[in-house]
C-alpha cells in the first residue's frame, strides 16, 4: 500500500492480505492478515483512522482509551460480525 503525500522512506508498508472488508460508501476499509487496518477512498489508499472513528460513532460504539487505528477497526468490525 502506498500514500500518497509521504516521504519516499515513508510510503510503503507491507499489511498483508485482505481477509475482510466493509464498504461505506466510496469508502472502502479493509482489514488484512497482519491486524491493520486500510482505507480506499474512491480507489485511493488513505489513512483508515479517521474513517473508522466516523463508522464507530454511526454505530453508536464508545469511545475508548486508545484509539488506534488497530484499536478502532477491531471494535467497528467486531460489531458488524466480519
Amino acid at each position: 500500500m502506498t500514500f500518497p503525500n509521504k516521504q519516499p522512506s515513508a510510503q510503503k508498508f507491507e499489511v498483508g492480505d485482505v481477509i475482510a472488508t466493509h464498504v461505506e460508501g466510496n469508502i472502502v476499509i479493509r482489514k488484512h492478515t497482519s491486524g491493520s487496518f486500510t482505507a480506499l477512498v474512491d480507489g485511493e489508499p488513505m489513512p483508515a483512522r479517521q474513517y473508522l472513528i466516523e463508522i464507530r460513532n454511526t454505530l453508536g460504539l464508545p469511545d475508548k482509551a486508545t484509539n488506534t487505528t488497530r484499536s478502532l477497526g477491531a471494535q467497528v468490525f467486531g460489531k458488524l460480525g466480519k
